[in-house]
């Protein structure tokens, strides 16, 4: 998974001279109008799924060696996972992410539920 993380930054930049991955956020280079969005977004998906299938087979494995506050941050992530795949596959942004659409506000609702997963589950 991570190597497919990798590869959508330095693609897209490849692909995008002006995205800079400092300045500019990630979910840009999949935004709808993006320049090859629909070659990005496939390394997004890859992405995804290996994180999906990586966190299952941690679960696994806690449920057979570690307690229950490990096995609740392992399902809290995975949730955290499949909200990124399925949420930011439905609402990418649109255009402009300084314009407030429903789209936009819903990838923002997203983030924020991916964002608070996140920092939840490393506290379980």
């Amino acid at each position: 998974g991570v190597v497919f993380y990798m590869a959508l930054i330095i693609l897209g930049n490849i692909l995008w001279p002006e995205y800079n991955p400092i300045s500019i956020d990630i979910s840009s280079l999949t935004a709808d109008g993006a320049p090859n969005q629909d070659l990005l977004r496939i390394f997004t998906t890859i992405y995804g799924v290996c994180m999906i299938l990586f966190i299952i087979g941690m679960i696994v494995k806690s449920n057979r060696k570690y307690h229950l506050a490990w096995r609740t941050g392992y399902v809290i992530l995975l949730g955290m996972e499949v909200i990124s795949l399925f949420g930011y596959a439905a609402f990418p942004l649109v255009g402009d992410n300084t314009v407030m659409n429903f789209q936009n506000i819903m990838h923002l609702a997203v983030t924020v539920a991916v964002v608070a997963t996140t920092i939840t589950s490393a506290f379980t």
